[in-house]
């Protein structure tokens, strides 16, 4: 037989906040299941998880575009035969410069573009548009991206 009385309606109340706070709980949780946090995958989770895919800087030609990582910051030390297998970008009169692109003077007087202060460079075996042969070349020849 069931009790009634101070203790019983003691526990009932105590219950009452205990109740309301689960009940609370899962609506919150139910909520931010349908917020867009836990969407489902559409594919593969590494196709999920890929990072924004980086674009090989080209000339007009669609050569590719390299950075020495032995130059200075506005200085090319890419001299004679390190000027067989890479040719500077020379400006053209068409090109808008500006942002992070410049105009540097070689040590022989000559301009050849740069990029956010580093002097810009293709590769000679590159032979057709998208060629990137010269990326990593020695260790300290890169293809340039953004």
């Amino acid at each position: 037989m069931r009790r009634s009385g101070p203790f019983q309606e003691r526990r009932t109340r105590q219950a009452k906040p205990v109740r309301i706070a689960a009940f609370i709980f899962v609506l919150l949780l139910a909520a931010c299941a349908g917020n867009g946090h836990h969407q489902p995958s559409t594919g593969s989770s590494a196709a999920s998880k890929q990072q924004p895919q980086k674009v090989i800087v080209t000339d007009a030609r669609g050569m590719t575009i390299y950075v020495h990582d032995t130059d200075a910051p506005l200085i090319s030390r890419c001299d004679g035969g390190c000027l067989k297998a890479w040719l500077p970008v020379r400006p053209s009169p068409d090109f808008p410069l500006g942002g992070k692109f410049a105009v540097i003077a070689r040590t022989d007087g000559s301009p050849q573009l740069a990029y956010d202060g580093r002097p810009l460079y293709t590769f000679v075996n590159d032979k057709k548009p998208g060629d990137k042969k010269g990326d990593d070349k020695k260790g300290d020849w890169h293809a340039l991206y953004y």
